[in-house]
Formats: structure tokens, C-alpha cells, sequence
């Protein structure tokens, strides 16, 4: 049965709609939700009151309840400092930047962000995927981080390539030390836990490398026309290789 709707229950509902809006359960709800994903999984109760009244006083502006929380003090206190876990998604995104990845987005990517537990346009309500820690730190997911981060370090992702030489450039690459501590700084801009920093001591001391020829520059991909091929990378050293995966998949830089 088909039911009309007057101009008058139009009306009726745009104005449930209005008093829902401006009800301060709304409020501390957007509020509670931007300040979760900006600051903490569980942000002070202060700067979401704070963003909540906001909210009410300029009719439920996003942009002025978002201005109250990025410029809230504990938005640079150093609990906030890198507080959120990547989800999947994010994580893939920041491992393809900071290692200057070219990609043609084959399906083989968006495969590694499903094994690591947010496929793509993969969910089925309409709320979005929970944005607090636990929905990505179950066991299985994080390994296939890890295992994310070695197959990307190692030009095992088809469609996908990175140059490791534009990062540690003129570094010595008879250095273990040296080439560690310039993709430290590269990527991390040095600023990683002792227990990391441990890690990266252990494998420089490990490994020796042997004189390397700098791998050319990939040829871009044409998103106008047809895309072509990119040029394969020179094969990676084995110890940039193992460097890499535990960077990229190191505890630092699974936060944001």
C-alpha cells in the first residue's frame, strides 16, 4: 500500500528532526564520536563536554565542534601523542606514502587491507567500522600487518612498487648503521621507542651489505589512458628488506 506524504508531514518531520539536533544527548553523541577519532578511544570527558556545548551554541556546526577539539589542550598533551591504532585501511594508505609506493591499485592490495580485517566497502551497515582499537588488534590481523609490511618492503604486492634508494638516497650502503638510521629518520624522523630502536641496533649489527646500484626511479602510472606497465625495481637488498618490514611494521607506526 502506498501512503502520501503531505507537505505537512514533511513539516512534522523536518521538525523531529530539528529538536533531535539540538538535543544535548545529540551533541555529546558527534561530540564523543570526532573526539574519539581525533584524539583517543577514550577522549577526556572534558574536551567532549567542551565540543558538545559548541556543538549546541553554533546549531550543530562539525567544523566549529572539530575547531573546539583540535584546539584543545589535550589535543597536544602527550597521552594524545600517537594514541589511535591504524585501522587496515589507514595502515596500508601510510605504508604506501612513507615508502613512496607506485600502484595501480590491483585487487592484490585491497586483498592485503581485507586479510587484515576492514575490506574495503566491505561493510554492511551503514554506521562504518568501529574506530576504537580492539576492532584490529586481534592476533591474526596483526600478523598479517606484519606480513602486510614484509611483502610491500620486499616488491611482493602485484601492482605495487617501491624504490628504496629515494629513501636512504647517499647513504652508505656498506653501513648497516647508516642505512638504519636514515630510514629511521625518514620515516619516523628518528623518534621511535628504545625497544624498536633495540631491534634496529640488533639486525644493523647482524647484517652486512654488499655495494648495491640504485635502483631507477618506476615509471609513473597514467591514470588518463590506458595504464602501462611501471618499470620492475632492481632487486632490494635482503637487510633493507628485513629493515623495512620492521619499521613499517613496528608498534610506531601502527599508531597515527
Amino acid at each position: 500500500m502506498r501512503h502520501k506524504i503531505s507537505a505537512g508531514g514533511i513539516g512534522d518531520a523536518e521538525r523531529v528532526l530539528d529538536i533531535l539536533a539540538a538535543h544535548p544527548a545529540t551533541a555529546h553523541f558527534v561530540a564523543t564520536k570526532l573526539a574519539r577519532r581525533f584524539i583517543s578511544d577514550d577522549p577526556p570527558k572534558a574536551v567532549v563536554d567542551r565540543a558538545a556545548e559548541i556543538f549546541l551554541k553554533t546549531d550543530g556546526s562539525i567544523r566549529e565542534t572539530l575547531r573546539a577539539i583540535i584546539t584543545a589542550p589535550e589535543f597536544f598533551s602527550p597521552a594524545a601523542y600517537r594514541a589511535k591504532i591504524r585501522s587496515p585501511f589507514e595502515y596500508a594508505a601510510a605504508a604506501l606514502r612513507a615508502l613512496n609506493a607506485e600502484t595501480d591499485i590491483d585487487p592484490a592490495l585491497p586483498d592485503w587491507i581485507k586479510r587484515m580485517g576492514q575490506q574495503v566497502f566491505g561493510r554492511l551497515t551503514p554506521d562504518g567500522y568501529p574506530d576504537r582499537a580492539e576492532q584490529w588488534l586481534a592476533p591474526g590481523t596483526m600478523l598479517e600487518r606484519f606480513n602486510f609490511a614484509n611483502a610491500l618492503a620486499a616488491n611482493r604486492i602485484k601492482g605495487t612498487h617501491i624504490n628504496p634508494a629515494s629513501l636512504y638516497k647517499d647513504a652508505d650502503l656498506n653501513s648497516p648503521q647508516t642505512v638504519a638510521d636514515r630510514l629511521t629518520s625518514v620515516l619516523f624522523a628518528g623518534n621511535v621507542s628504545k625497544q624498536t630502536r633495540a631491534a634496529i641496533e640488533k639486525i644493523a649489527k647482524e647484517q652486512s651489505l654488499k655495494p648495491v646500484a640504485a635502483a631507477p626511479p618506476l615509471t609513473g602510472i597514467n591514470y588518463v589512458s590506458a595504464p602501462h606497465k611501471a618499470t620492475a625495481p632492481a632487486a632490494i637488498s635482503p637487510y633493507v628488506t628485513q629493515l623495512l618490514t620492521l619499521l613499517i611494521g613496528s608498534p610506531e607506526f601502527q599508531r597515527r
